[in-house]
């Protein structure tokens, strides 16, 4: 088996962190971070915030 292959495989974490709150029976708002990163690639990472309406 040639080990400089696995070595050269890029490795890629990932977390994400989300909440959610109720405002009424069919409105809610939320948040979600996620970080990223790909080996020798620098990191990512996205914010996002939302309301959400069912109709």
């Amino acid at each position: 088996m040639d080990r400089t292959k696995a070595a050269d495989t890029p490795c890629w974490n990932s977390e994400e962190l989300g909440y959610d709150h109720v405002l009424s029976k069919r409105t809610d708002i939320y948040a979600i971070y996620s970080y990223d990163k790909l080996s020798a690639h620098p990191t990512g990472n996205t914010f996002a915030v939302g309301v959400r309406h069912t109709f």
